[in-house]
């Protein structure tokens, strides 16, 4: 892969760095995410019962559409179900405070087929991003609110990797790097088709 004039490793490689550089607390499902929590301001501390309930009401209209992807009509007790498997992750996004990652992956594949971010918004909950493959990873930098990565791969480069930038109350994807093999068999960094510009290399050695 090719990165400001360097070359490095396959694709795979560059992929496990992002997966290992920076990652959210470790990820705990919604079954277990209601009980009780120690009273800390611990970022990566298990949801109460009324966050979690708060937190459902946001997740579920996102969750019935990708329900829908494998199940055409949706009954309230599939996407409950579903609900129950989902992977509760906390995640510190600086000067907003904690926000939750919600991922859905029945197929437990490497890419995930929901993987939104949410927000605690005046007792309820509001997505900032809707996401799907793998992520958020926190890139390391001074920014009030860190800049995220998501990701998604289908084979060594064969990847897109999305930064999305807080600003003006909101997160929008402001960058994008798309993997390719290159003619001596490395993975070299070009510009998506969605024409964002690419960002440099965020993991520097």
């Amino acid at each position: 892969m090719r990165y400001n004039g360097r070359t490095a490793a396959p694709g795979i490689v560059f992929l496990a760095s992002l997966l290992i550089v920076a990652r959210p607390a470790p990820s705990i499902s919604a079954q277990t995410a209601g009980k009780p929590a120690a009273q800390s301001a611990n970022e990566d501390a298990p949801l109460s019962e009324s966050d979690l309930a708060h937190l459902r009401e946001a997740v579920v209209p996102d969750l019935r559409k990708a329900v829908a992807i494998f199940n055409d009509d949706p009954g309230v007790t599939d996407v409950a179900d579903e609900f129950k498997s989902c992977k509760i992750t906390p995640i510190g996004l600086g000067a907003l405070g904690r926000g939750v990652v919600v991922e859905w992956n029945p197929m437990q594949t490497p890419n995930a087929s929901m993987i939104n971010l949410y927000l605690p918004d005046h007792g309820a909950y509001r997505k900032l991003i809707a996401g799907s493959g793998f992520g958020p990873t926190i890139l390391p930098g001074s920014r009030p609110v860190p800049d995220l990565v998501f990701g998604g791969a289908m084979g060594v480069c064969h990847a897109t990797y999305t930064r999305y930038r807080f600003e003006r109350g909101k997160y929008s994807a402001d960058a994008c790097d798309q993997e390719t093999e290159g003619k001596d068999g490395s993975c070299a960094i070009v510009a998506c088709e969605n024409k964002l510009p690419t960002f440099p290399n965020p993991f520097p050695d």
